[in-house]
This record gives structure tokens, sequence and C-alpha cells, in this order.
């Protein structure tokens, strides 16, 4: 505690002669109104001072006491990370944070301290959230972020109903529109609510679900996107600062960003939904929710229900059943989406198991959150089709090309760089051995490293397939998405004509297959070269 106190007090010295007393009774435990402290602090010029709202806020809240010994390095970007958030908010969140943390026992844990600060500021849950879906990190601190995020309680089932009921009101009443008690579900910028109606539209199903913005998410939105930018410039500026390596911290708060502008973006979601709708039309035992557009408005959904449980609860002890789901996960959600006929190819960025569901009645796959989507085009398709064929082949030239056409860089720096990181994936490999599943994240992980910038949309793919294959090694250890992809595709392409789906498409031209070809035959004199040089680095 001696650190905190030493905090209030250099905060206490800045403070105006009116607000000390407010703060040092607050210090010393004595019963204040919130309202008479937060009017005492009002007059404070919090942007002249930042730097010691910062000190304060990283001495109330040890955020550096959730990350394991492990991950020693990130305690100073995750404790500076929120010092510097906190520390921009305007006054009318700010004020009542900080009495809210003044006013709390010192012994409250650190866990129910950030809990409560952290309370509607969605830009810092977006940064926990990304973190947790980094399969890099331990399970230690996966499961703590876990834990945070599921402990957010932000709004309450009056406040959403009332805001239902404001965009709402004649839709409410000529449908019948009885809206059941209590919230169904809340997440970071979004809560649900169950309803049903006794006079639906023709063809229109008679119950459904809610997905609201949070009322305060419009009033906050601007800010925390600002604050965001200026954290990935702070970052940017301050890289050295932190043992990190070639981790590109601005990266990570610009995808942060682009988190955050995405899940409020209702509409936008709706379109991804039927989009998807479409490509999932007649394949069997997948679905998605259903939009209900006369009860939607930019900040409402109303969609049909799909109840439904996790994945990965849904049959614990049936491991074949597992197995076969996990197939058919990683078959609709990472293999259709590379061999599309679509220009564009929609695919769903953020497949956790909370997402990915099982309907307990059909055993259908049931797809929920459209909000995280992107778009591949047929050339990166293309592009990472030849890249994942040429890495077993150890065809290095034809790994260059395909990784450049990729990169957003053109370089000759940049060529050098993705030559020196080819050399040394292939040297690191054990000599007479074919990269197996596996490899290309190897690779594209050293790649990334090294500082080689890719496309949003596909870093934002990789990313997928990650978070996806956490999902299906809980539910069958050993199957590997990318094996599933190729029995897809020879299923697909080289399979009976009748059996061929509407949709399929190899996005490769004929010289491609040529170049396949001809790379197949120098393979073994290929491996043989390369084994030669390995040994002989190693033997140096």
């Amino acid at each position: 505690m001696d650190a905190q106190q030493s905090a209030l007090t250099a905060f206490a010295e800045i403070l105006p002669e009116s607000a000390a007393p407010a703060l040092f009774g607050l210090m010393a435990g004595q019963p204040l109104d919130p309202a008479q402290a937060a009017n005492a602090l009002a007059g404070f010029d919090w942007p002249k001072h930042r730097d010691a709202v910062g000190n304060l806020i990283s001495a109330l809240l040890p955020v550096e006491e959730l990350v394991p010994p492990a991950y020693e390095n990130w305690k100073p970007v995750v404790r500076d990370g929120l010092a510097f958030i906190g520390a921009r908010l305007s006054p009318e969140r700010l004020i009542p944070k900080l009495v809210e943390q003044l006013s709390l026992p010192q012994n409250t844990r650190p866990e129910e301290r950030i809990l409560a600060f952290i309370r509607r500021i969605p830009s810092l849950q977006k940064i926990g959230q990304t973190i947790a879906r980094n399969r890099d990190i331990s399970p230690e601190l996966r499961m703590r972020l876990a834990d945070l995020e599921d402990g957010i309680r932000e709004v309450s089932a009056e406040e959403i109903r009332g805001e239902i009921e404001r965009q709402l009101g004649l839709a409410l009443v000529e449908q019948q529109v009885e809206i059941e008690p209590g919230l169904y579900a809340e997440g970071s910028v979004s809560a649900l609510m169950r309803f049903s109606r006794r006079n639906p539209p023709v063809g229109e199903p008679s119950a459904g679900v809610f997905k609201v913005l949070k009322p305060f998410i419009p009033r906050y939105f601007q800010e925390d996107l600002e604050i965001l930018s200026e954290l990935a410039v702070y970052f940017d500026r301050n890289q050295d600062r932190y043992d990190l390596g070639r981790f590109n911290l601005r990266n990570t708060v610009e995808g942060v960003k682009d988190l955050f502008l995405s899940e409020t973006d209702f509409v936008r979601e709706r379109q991804s939904m039927a989009v998807a709708a479409e490509r999932y039309r007649g394949i069997p035992h997948i679905r998605l929710p259903e939009p209900i557009y006369s009860l939607s408005t930019p900040t409402v959904t109303a969609m049909t229900e799909e109840r439904s449980v996790k994945v990965t609860a849904a049959f614990p002890v049936d491991r074949p059943r597992c197995r076969r789901l996990a197939h058919a996960l990683a078959e609709n959600l990472a293999a259709r989406p590379l061999f599309s006929r679509e220009d564009m190819s929609i695919f769903h960025a953020d497949p956790h198991a909370g997402n990915l569901r099982i309907s307990e009645v059909t055993g259908d796959i049931v797809v929920l959150d459209w909000a995280l989507t992107a778009s591949l085009s047929r050339d990166e398709r293309r592009q990472l089709i030849l890249l994942s064929l040429a890495i077993p082949l150890r065809d290095e030239d034809r790994m260059r090309n395909a990784i450049e056409a990729l990169s957003v860089q053109r370089s000759a720096e940049s060529r050098m760089l993705i030559q020196r990181e080819i050399d040394e994936f292939l040297v690191a490999l054990s000599p007479g051995s074919i990269p197996g599943p596996g490899a290309l994240g190897d690779l594209l992980l050293r790649l990334l490293r090294a500082g080689v910038q890719f496309s949003s949309s596909f870093l934002v793919y990789r990313k997928m397939l990650l978070t996806l294959g956490d999902v299906i090694e809980e539910l069958a250890p050993g199957l590997s998405i990318e094996s599933v992809i190729v029995e897809f595709a020879l299923k697909n392409g080289f399979g009976d004509k009748d059996q061929r789906e509407r949709n399929f498409s190899i996005p490769l031209n004929i010289p491609d297959l040529l170049a396949i070809r001809w790379s197949m035959q120098w393979f073994l004199p290929r491996l043989l070269a390369q084994s030669l040089r390995s040994l002989a680095r190693r033997g140096a």
C-alpha cells in the first residue's frame, strides 16, 4: 500500500485547495457522499496533469499482479496501457471512477478493482478480449481474462427494455410483442433480451431475440476511438521501452480499434448474416440466426433465437462425435471461404467457442455473432493456396513469391527480409523432413515477428484460423485444419462431378497448376540440397 499512498499524496498536492480535503477524507476512510467528492474534483485541470493521474491509476489498479510470471515483460505494457487510457477519459467518466476506487476498502482484490474500473470503458474490454483470443499466451492468463470478461455487468434489463421501447414503440404495439423479463446475455457493447409476438408479419417467426447496443456506447464511442488512436501512436513512439522483440504494439491496438468499430455496426452485421446465409443455404447441419427486419433499427437487431449450447460442452464423453463436429467446423468456417466462387469471400472472423454452438434438438451447428467478419479476395486466396503448397514442397522461390504478393511492402529491403526468414525457416527443419500441418502458421509467425506486414484481411484470416484451431484442438486433439482443407479441395476438385458443391471453385489458373507440377518434379533434388545445406550450417 506504500506505493498507493505515495501516489495519492502526490496527486493531492496538485489539487485545488477546495478539492484536497475531499481526497484526504477518502484516503482516511471517512464517509463521503460520492456526489460531494465528484463536485470537489470537478474543477481540476485533468489534461494538464495526465501523468499524475496515470500514476494514481497505476497505484490504485495493480493490474500487473494478474499477469503470470511467464509474461514478466508484458507487465509494463499492461500497466502503461491502462494508465494511458484511464488518464485520457473525459472528467465526466474519470471522476466517478476515481471516487469509486478511493471509496473501495483497501483489501479489495485487484480483480474486483479492475472490473469496477473497466465498467463502461469498451476500449479496455476489447483489449482484454483481443489478448484472451491469442493462443500464444498461457492458459492461466487466458482464464483470468475470460473471468474478467464474463464478470462485466454494465446494464440492467430495465435500461435495455427502455431502449427497445423507445426505438420500436409503434411496431411493438402493432405486432403485440412481449419482452421477457431479465437479460438473456450481455457482451461488451450489447445486451440481449428474448421476446415473443402474437401478430407477426406473414412469413416471420413468432419469437426471437433482441440484440441491443448499450445506450452509453454512442455517447462514449468517439472518445474511445480517439483514445485508442492516441494509444497506438504512444506505443509506436515508445516501443523500444518494452522488451518485446519485434512484436508490434501499434498494430495490436489498431486491431482493437477495428474490432470496436465492427462490433458497433449492427447494419453491417445484418448484411454479413445475409451473405453468409446464402453461402450456407443447402449445406446440411449448419445454420445462422436470421434477422427480423421489421423489428430492427441501426442499433437494435431482432433475430431468430437459436437455442443451443457451446460446441465444447455438447458431447463431453462422445469423442467420435466430437471429432466429426470438429471436422465440420473446419470445413465450413475455413475451407468453404477459401474455395468460394465469389470475388470477395466473406468469413467469420471470431469463431471462439462462445460463438460456435450446437442445437440440442437437431444437432445442427449454429454460428452466432456475425459482427466480426472479413473478406479475402480471389487473388489473396490464390496466393495463400500457392504458399500452402510450396511449403511442403520446400519450394523457396514460390514461397517467396507468394509471401511478397500477400505482403503490403514492395521494397528491396522487404524482399531481403522475406528471403532471410524463409532461409532460416528451411534451415530449422529437420534434414530430409517434409513440413507438415502447422508449418504455415510457424512461417507466418516468424515473418510477423521479423516485421513483415501483410494485408489486414489476410491477418484476420490467420487470426481466425488460430481461434478456430483452439476450438478444434479441444474437440479433437491432433486434427489439423490444414488437413481438412486439403480433403475438402480434393473431394470437390477431383471427386465425382455430381457430388461437387455449387459454390466450389479453386482459385488457381492453368499456369499455377503447371508450376505446381514442375515444382513436384524437382522436389527430391531440392530436398537433398536443402538438407545438405542445413547439415552444413549446423556443423558450422
